[in-house]
């Protein structure tokens, strides 16, 4: 048997048999034990404040209105919300996007390929002349975590399908590149157009 120091509560503490965790559990619960931690929600503690001078020691208290403008200013000012709720939408989009995966990574990298340099931008512009597309709009990539971005890419990218199949015929750089995966099919291009 074991007795605490403290309290005088008696404990069996036969290592073996009985084990010691009692004891410990006890000791943080003891009413008399000088060092217990207490819970009280009216007691301060110490932190540091910087000062010119220095740190200084300051006691401080837990105060309830001040902890609920601090969540008001993350939440509110900083716009925490919004951003959870565009990740979540971004998530959900990805989701119902996996169906046309393949097309997307076609045209995704068909574009990545126009606008790695300047005279396949150059050759690519030639085919749009040539294919008499009016289109003012540019050819961008997309941002995986921007939700709206990769319908951006593909509503603009969907204008110059005539121009990409012409530079099919007119670069003989983009026929290696893509003959392995081949470039984005007209089957790629209506996948993507039941999107619009």
């Amino acid at each position: 048997m074991a007795e605490c120091n403290h309290c005088g509560k008696r404990y069996r503490c036969d290592p073996k048999i009985h084990g010691t965790s009692s004891l410990l559990n006890h000791i943080g619960k003891c009413p008399k034990y000088p060092n217990a931690i207490i819970n009280d929600p009216n007691q301060t503690s110490l932190t540091l404040k910087r000062d010119v001078s220095g740190l200084t020691v300051v006691s401080q208290r837990y105060n309830v209105e001040a902890c609920r403008r601090a969540l008001i200013v993350f939440i509110i000012l900083d716009e925490f919300h919004m951003r959870c709720c565009a990740h979540i939408l971004n998530l959900v989009m990805n989701d119902g996007l996996k169906d046309v995966h393949n097309s997307i990574a076609s045209i995704r990298t068909t574009i990545r390929f126009v606008r790695s340099s300047t005279q396949r931008l150059a050759k690519f512009k030639e085919c749009v002349e040539f294919s008499k597309i009016e289109c003012k709009k540019l050819l961008c990539l997309d941002v995986p975590t921007r939700c709206n971005s990769t319908y951006m890419m593909l509503y603009a990218a969907e204008k110059f399908q005539v121009s990409f199949e012409k530079l099919d015929f007119e670069d003989s750089r983009y026929v290696e590149v893509f003959a392995i995966a081949g470039p984005p099919t007209t089957v790629d291009w209506e996948n993507v157009r039941a999107y619009f």
